[in-house]
């Protein structure tokens, strides 16, 4: 029964993302959700909420992020990240090989940005093979 109410939270969620919805309201509707469905007292939610927001592990985590952030800024800035992807196209001098092994790499930095940056580097190792129409993405908003 448990595996039901959080699969009931979860594609409450996986709903309003895919409807285009907001991801502070997703995450706001799938934590009222379970709160019902896993009957939480009103006081004993209220308590762990607070303590979530408060806790040092919550406050250590938000630093951490901040200064992965701020020092990769910093790396672009400086030029770093591209001298990363001109030293990734030398150790394997394949385009295509870049193209993969940029997303795993990168992926493994703890920021939320690795994904920006690892786009980045495959944009520049496909940027002279690919055709015009295959570099455009589809529509993104950003949602916050």
């Amino acid at each position: 029964m448990e595996i039901v109410k959080l699969l009931i939270v979860f594609l409450a969620v996986m709903f309003l993302v895919a409807k285009k919805k907001p991801m502070y309201l997703a995450i706001l509707v799938g934590a009222a959700a379970a709160w019902i469905l896993y009957l939480i007292p009103v006081r004993q939610g209220l308590q762990s909420i607070v303590k979530a927001c408060v806790s040092w592990s919550t406050l250590q985590l938000i630093l951490v992020m901040y200064i992965i952030t701020f020092l990769q800024k910093l790396m672009g800035e400086r030029g770093a990240i591209n001298r990363a992807q001109k030293g990734l196209s030398s150790l394997f001098n394949n385009r295509w090989v870049n193209c993969a092994a940029a997303p795993i790499f990168i992926g493994m930095l703890p920021t939320p940005n690795a994904a920006f940056i690892a786009g980045d580097i495959v944009k520049a190792s496909a940027e002279k093979c690919q055709f015009p129409q295959e570099k455009q993405y589809p529509e993104t908003k950003q949602r916050m």
